[in-house]
């Protein structure tokens, strides 16, 4: 867990940290592992866990699985108070551990799921007809995450990764499918100088949406990322840190996120963080409007007046809003 703003590195959403979750790496023996559980609704799990050393430098991992669980009618009134469904995953992963500390993991996952709900067989909606909801998704995914360290420099951080993830959803008589894409990839390099930590680098985004039934909100953006951040011992007790991260969407504008924060250890207490971190457009920082909310001048469309929920004056979104 890394406590504290962490927008600098992460983006404007961290604010409150982020937790780092990292991947069960193989012993130097091969390992194997089942895990079955039954639920009184009717409803199983199985998964599996295998790895093993494939040479000295590498080795791999595999993590599959199936769930299950039968439609549920629980207050007998013909509508599924629980969905049925049936879903199937699998994830290889594939370390290498080179010398001098250079490590990579690749990964690839697969997911499809088959779910089904609405009137159960036999009984019926108020017009006399059976209503269905269903839905069937397929999901797609590889990452990677590599360091190797640099003479004399410190040591350079590669993470990329990729989703694609499809829905074919069914209400009654009417079919809707989407697709959604993702794409991301970073590269970053840290180092030691003395008694400060420090660490560079720049990140890329695109993100995009896809329906077949209602294209008004089809979507693609990208965000380009450059972020710096430095860490100094002042003492034994006490941590400084400065970082600042500039994203630039290319739907939303520029925005630019600082961070202050100091840690301070007395012992024997284990610690105490003040931090400091704020979220600007690029906009608004050249006018210098400072005491201002980032987004207070932004326009909203009659209907996004009516649903705050949507901020920006976009075609789509004032669409959107004044459907719901």
């Amino acid at each position: 867990m890394i406590k504290g703003a962490a927008s600098a590195l992460y983006g404007p959403s961290a604010l409150g940290g982020v937790i780092n979750l990292g991947s069960r790496r193989p012993s130097d023996a091969p390992q194997g592992e089942l895990l079955l559980n039954a639920t009184t609704r009717d409803g199983q799990d199985v998964t599996a866990y295998a790895a093993s050393p494939l040479s000295d430098a590498f080795s791999a991992s595999l993590t599959a699985g199936f769930d299950r669980q039968t439609r549920q009618d629980i207050d007998d009134d013909g509508w599924a108070d629980m969905p049925g469904y049936t879903r199937w995953t699998a994830r290889p992963r594939l370390f290498w551990e080179g010398p001098a500390g250079a490590r990579a993991l690749l990964t690839f996952g697969a997911m499809t799921e088959r779910r089904e709900g609405g009137t159960v067989p036999g009984r019926t909606v108020p017009d006399k007809s059976s209503f269905v909801q269903a839905q069937r998704s397929e999901r797609f995914d590889l990452g990677l995450n590599a360091q190797t360290p640099l003479d004399g420099i410190g040591t350079l951080y590669l993470r990329a990764s990729g989703v694609t993830q499809s829905h074919r959803h069914r209400f009654g008589e009417t079919l809707e499918r989407d697709h959604h894409r993702t794409g991301f990839v970073e590269a970053s390099l840290g180092g030691t100088a003395g008694s400060t930590t420090w660490l560079a680098g720049a990140a890329f985004q695109a993100d995009g949406y896809r329906s077949r039934a209602f294209p008004a909100f089809d979507y693609g953006y990208t965000v380009p990322a450059l972020f710096v951040q430095g860490e100094n011992d002042v003492a034994d007790t006490l941590t400084l840190a400065a970082s600042a991260r500039w994203d630039g969407h290319s739907d939303y504008g520029s925005r630019v996120s600082p961070r202050l924060s100091a840690l301070f250890r007395p012992r024997p207490v284990d610690g105490a963080r003040v931090a400091w971190a704020r979220l600007l457009r690029a906009d608004a920082v050249r006018r210098g409007d400072r005491g201002q909310r980032p987004f207070a001048r932004t326009t909203l469309c009659p209907a996004a007046r009516r649903n705050r929920r949507y901020r920006l004056d976009r075609p789509r979104l004032c669409a959107r809003a004044a459907r719901s």
